[in-house]
């Protein structure tokens, strides 16, 4: 499935660019914000968002003045931070650290332009795990340990994403994106059925159109 799935980007890719009247290449690179959504409540630990970076590369494949299609290469780190605090032994413990992932995502954008170089965003996102790492540290009093682990097993290697969001292109070539990506698909091997972590990543996003 995951096979096909590429497969068809890659299908798409290439008949636009047959039937695009334009198409350039350009760069990108960003702040991500990311966080998990579903049934994060059973992991026992508040978990909240995590910041770190994104880049890659885009092809616009121009149809028209008003619409083109963006497939993207982006290597992207994602994932988020936890935290939490207990007392035992007659002393308070915290517990803190990171579940991180890094994915190389193939966003396939639809760019509807309202108005010259302002454009309303939307597609599909394949997402293929690329590493996993927790890192976690507890501490107390008199007291502290630190560890970290790959957590590459633990995850699904494959992730399915809708994206949407809002660009501004200036007539140099410089652009300006803000995006978020609601994931769709388990990102943990081996859940039961009734057991869901999905992906959710804003992401903005510096680039230039060659």
């Amino acid at each position: 499935m995951k096979k096909f799935l590429l497969l068809v980007a890659f299908a798409v890719f290439g008949l636009t660019a047959v039937q695009a009247q334009d198409y350039n290449f350009g760069i990108k690179a960003g702040l991500n914000v990311s966080n998990w959504g579903g049934d994060t409540d059973d992991f026992g630990q508040d978990l909240e968002s995590r910041t770190s970076f994104h880049v890659g590369v885009v092809y616009e494949y121009v149809i028209s003045d008003k619409f083109s299609l963006q497939p993207e290469v982006i290597y992207s780190q994602q994932g988020v931070t936890f935290e939490s605090t207990f007392q035992d032994f007659g002393g308070e413990f915290k517990s803190e650290g990171k579940f991180k992932t890094s994915y190389l995502n193939v966003p396939i954008i639809a760019k509807i332009y309202v108005i010259e170089g302002l454009s309303l965003q939307v597609g599909p996102q394949l997402g293929f795990l690329i590493d996993a790492e927790d890192e976690a540290e507890l501490s107390g009093p008199d007291f502290s340990d630190s560890d970290t682990r790959d957590a590459s097993d633990d995850y699904e290697s494959f992730d399915f994403s809708g994206a949407f969001g809002i660009g501004y292109k200036l007539e140099m070539g410089l652009f300006l994106d803000a995006r978020y990506t609601l994931g769709f698909t388990n990102i943990l091997e081996g859940a039961p059925d009734d057991f869901s972590v999905t992906n959710n990543v804003l992401q903005i996003s510096v680039g230039y159109i060659f």
